[in-house]
């Protein structure tokens, strides 16, 4: 028996289209995982918060469309553009955060962390969040150095300009 198939080369452009067509995750999904995660099992020590990156775990920089595979039980996204177009040159596809498999048609993005990224809330150089056990986040808040540091500019020494007028008072008259 002889089988024929026709087959589709799609780009990462192409899946990611898919991907958004698709829809989001609803945030309060991931709000219901925030808490699961936070809350308290133990009697002694409570998890109260926690600081989440912003930052895509393959590129470093902060996520334009944070995903996560209904596969993966973690919080923390990755980018879905950069994912792809990993993946389009060299096909894995494992969760850069928990290496389960996350296959194209597995992948969600998550509604919450959209939110969060476009949030007026949201510094533009802040790649870093607190969430809190009632689902909630806030920026993180700025550190101790951060707060007491001040940058002193010294002034640019002032450009003087000489001018000079020589007359020749021995003329041969």
């Amino acid at each position: 028996t002889v089988s024929v198939y026709q087959v589709e080369n799609l780009t990462h452009s192409d899946l990611l289209d898919q991907l958004k067509s698709k829809g989001q995750r609803q945030p309060d999904y991931t709000r219901a995982l925030i808490k699961q995660k936070l809350a308290d099992q133990d009697q002694e020590i409570a998890t109260t918060s926690c600081k989440v990156t912003l930052a895509c775990p393959l590129g470093k920089m902060r996520m334009n469309a944070p995903c996560r595979a209904s596969t993966c039980d973690h919080l923390q996204c990755f980018d879905a553009q950069l994912y792809l177009q990993m993946n389009e040159k060299k096909p894995k596809w494992i969760c850069p955060v928990c290496n389960k498999p996350a296959l194209v048609e597995n992948l969600l993005v998550d509604g919450f962390f959209m939110e969060l990224i476009k949030s007026p809330r949201l510094p533009v150089d802040e790649h870093e969040i607190v969430l809190h056990n009632d689902g909630t986040w806030d920026p993180l808040p700025p550190k101790k150095d951060q707060l007491t540091q001040f940058s002193y500019k010294t002034a640019a020494p002032a450009k003087v300009t000489t001018t000079l007028s020589v007359t020749d008072s021995d003329t041969d008259s």
